[in-house]
């Protein structure tokens, strides 16, 4: 991987660990009962949060279900992730 700036060489591994579950983090962690459990609770504040909101801004999306969450709300959601989409990892 090339970055553009320098990077903590501890931070790679951390990028790299995280590149290698993408592609089946939502099978491992979302739809498990913990991982349920914990987006459900972080969704029931973040929905409260932004009940009057008409556009979100999610930074660092990953796999999208946030951004899917609020998108179903009605919210308009703009999702960037630094990561490239599952599949094109290099």
């Amino acid at each position: 991987m090339r970055y553009a700036q320098p990077v903590n060489p501890n931070q790679i591994r951390v990028q790299e660990a995280f590149d290698r579950h993408a592609a089946i983090y939502d099978e491992r962690f979302s739809k498990p009962a913990l991982g349920e459990s914990i987006r459900a609770e972080v969704w029931r504040i973040a929905d409260r949060a932004f009940a009057s909101a008409q556009s979100l801004l999610d930074l660092g999306s990953g796999t999208g279900e946030d951004a899917i969450h609020f998108a179903q709300k009605g919210i308009h959601v703009t999702a960037r992730s630094l990561m490239p989409p599952a599949g094109q990892q290099k």
